[in-house]
């Protein structure tokens, strides 16, 4: 009895005394709440205190005023600005892989200084993406004027000689000592180039001492989206006019600026199919083929007319891996495929090949079904 009083008593005194701690915390809290403003005040007068001070100094030194400093741009903004579609003017060439190191030169210092010097934008497409073979990139070189081109061009020859791979451009056995490179234009351009009867480019060739042939087109192309103009010239200073001479002749075209853009691939065959398999591939009103150049990402067309009784030829244009896509389906829907499998030796080739296109064609761009370069 008496312990539990005791308890009862001790639980109370603890109780009253946690409250009356309780109580002196709060009024300290609500003290020193109190005190704040008084203190916001006291720092807010030593504050303007300092500023006047450092005003006043400023005032008896007589420093500057300062000038506003505008943000960096972004990197969004600079890669923009570096951006080879910025030009206006595009040129497109074929090279060898070999020569591409040394263009771009350590870390793109090659690049950059071509640029700096003469305002020209090089860059170089990725491997396999615009050529048939891997040991041919395109090079593009964006200006925006045509008199800026000639220099970029002796630029990059002289960085392609300084790394000592000039030899890389000797890749003719009939002219050894010549160095060969390929131009890529719009074939509506290739008129402007040869002239009326050929005049122009005989002229230029004669002026720059060097051979500048346009290649031929294939009789049974659908179409044609391309040409390529073939130097063959004894130093570098003389291909350099050259490709200067074509670039006033090609842009005298006004739909040559916008036309170049679009030949992102050099990728171009002609498959021969049977006559009586045409119109499986092209389907009710054409429009087997229109899908297929949807889905494919590439252009087709089955040509009107025929060299050979009893065939017509489908030219393919694309990237390579589009086309070469491309040349197993229309096989597949022409019955090719099936007939090459089973060895039916009927009227269809068993083997369908890819009309040729001139002996002056580079194995770069030779047309072939299997996707190889010929």
């Amino acid at each position: 009895m008496l312990g539990t009083v005791l308890t009862r008593a001790a639980a109370q005194a603890s109780a009253k005394a946690a409250a009356s701690g309780a109580a002196a915390t709060r009024a300290a809290s609500s003290a020193a709440f109190a005190a704040r403003p008084a203190q916001k005040a006291g720092l807010s007068k030593s504050l303007s205190h300092t500023a006047r001070s450092f005003q006043a100094q400023a005032a008896a030194t007589d420093l500057p005023t300062p000038v506003p400093v505008a943000a960096p741009p972004s990197v969004d903004s600079e890669r923009e600005a570096r951006s080879i579609n910025d030009a206006g003017l595009q040129f497109k060439f074929l090279v060898p892989s070999s020569v591409v190191g040394a263009v771009l030169g350590r870390g793109g210092a090659t690049v950059a200084a071509i640029k700096k010097e003469t305002g020209a934008y090089v860059q170089f497409t990725r491997p396999g993406t615009a050529t048939n073979s891997p040991k041919d990139r395109m090079m593009i070189v964006a200006v925006e004027r045509r008199d800026q081109l000639p220099k970029a061009i002796s630029m990059v020859l002289h960085s392609i000689e300084r790394e000592g791979a000039l030899d890389k451009l000797r890749t003719k056995q009939f002219a050894a000592d010549k160095l060969f490179l390929q131009q890529v234009i719009p074939a509506m351009c290739a008129g402007k180039v040869m002239g009326p009867g050929g005049e122009a480019i005989k002229g230029l060739s004669e002026r720059c001492g060097c051979s500048v042939v346009v290649e031929g087109k294939n009789s049974n192309a659908a179409f044609v989206p391309f040409r390529l103009v073939n130097y063959l010239c004894p130093a570098p200073a003389s291909l350099s006019a050259a490709v200067a001479e074509v670039a006033e002749l090609i842009c005298q075209e006004d739909k040559y600026e916008a036309s170049i853009r679009e030949l992102t691939s050099v990728c171009f065959r002609i498959i021969e199919i049977p006559e009586k398999r045409v119109g499986a591939l092209l389907g009710p009103s054409g429009s087997h083929i229109k899908s297929l150049q949807e889905v494919l990402r590439c252009k087709m067309g089955v040509a009107d007319n025929s060299s050979k009784p009893g065939s017509r030829f489908v030219s393919i244009w694309g990237s390579p891996l589009n086309v070469k896509v491309a040349v197993d389906v229309v096989m597949l829907a022409t019955g090719l495929l099936q007939q090459q499998m089973s060895g039916d030796s009927g009227s269809a080739p068993s083997t369908p090949r890819s009309a040729r296109f001139p002996p002056s064609l580079s194995p770069s761009v030779a047309p072939s079904v299997n996707g190889d370069a010929e």
